[in-house]
């Protein structure tokens, strides 16, 4: 006579089931917090913001931007130039936690202040993208590398500095900048000064953000209206 063996019902699948619906309602609840934190420190609404949320993820499936997505973006806009240093230098501006990476609340926080935010914030933005060290103030060659970064994109540079095209170089236009920034001549430019520097010279800040604006980025996931 066979051995009869009682098997237990089990209930893997049913956990397993109860496991993923309590992990979709913490995302859910995680993105619905993401957003009432940018309502409150970004310009858009949360209709806006849902939006934008949902176009970002089709485009990003992963739920941010690795430099790659930003190289993809600056080339297919300036075919003919390098979108490797620039795409560098623009993720330094909006990478706010340093993670590599631009997360939906970080290009969001950026194009607020892009689109409403007082000049001074617009300047820090900038600021910052040259500031590659962090330290609080902008050397020659910070500025020299952002300033190279954008002539590779380009081609040229936004702002001719007169004269014949050999003359529109990275260094001339340093060269013309600086004194205008670096007020007290310590070969350091601190926020206070480059803030001054671009109220007093308007060309200086269209050299240095008009390809660079949080516009460009956005434009690469939603056609919404922003």
């Amino acid at each position: 006579m066979g051995l009869r063996i009682s098997r237990e019902p089990t209930y893997n699948g049913a956990k397993r089931l109860s496991i993923t619906t309590r992990e979709s309602r913490r995302r859910k609840q995680q993105q619905d917090d993401m957003l009432k934190t940018l309502m409150a420190e970004s310009s858009f609404s949360e209709e806006q913001l849902r939006q934008l949320l949902k176009d970002f993820k089709q485009k990003n499936p992963s739920g941010r931007m690795a430099i790659s997505d930003l190289e993809t973006v600056f080339g297919s806009l300036f075919k003919q130039g390098d979108p490797r240093e620039i795409s560098q230098h623009v993720l330094r501006m909006f990478d706010r936690d340093n993670s590599g990476y631009l997360e939906f609340n970080e290009v969001i926080c950026a194009l607020s202040v892009s689109k409403k935010g007082s000049s001074t914030e617009k300047m820090r933005l900038a600021f910052d993208m040259i500031d590659s060290d962090s330290s609080g103030s902008i050397e020659r060659q910070e500025l020299l590398s952002l300033v190279t970064a954008l002539h590779k994109l380009v081609g040229v540079t936004v702002v001719n500095v007169g004269g014949t095209a050999d003359q529109d170089t990275p260094e001339n236009h340093v060269e013309r900048m600086w004194p205008k920034l670096d007020q007290d001549g310590d070969g350091r430019v601190t926020l206070d000064e480059f803030c001054q520097g671009v109220r007093g010279d308007p060309a200086i800040a269209a050299l240095l953000t008009a390809q660079t604006r949080p516009e460009r980025i956005a434009k690469q996931f939603t056609t919404a209206q922003i």
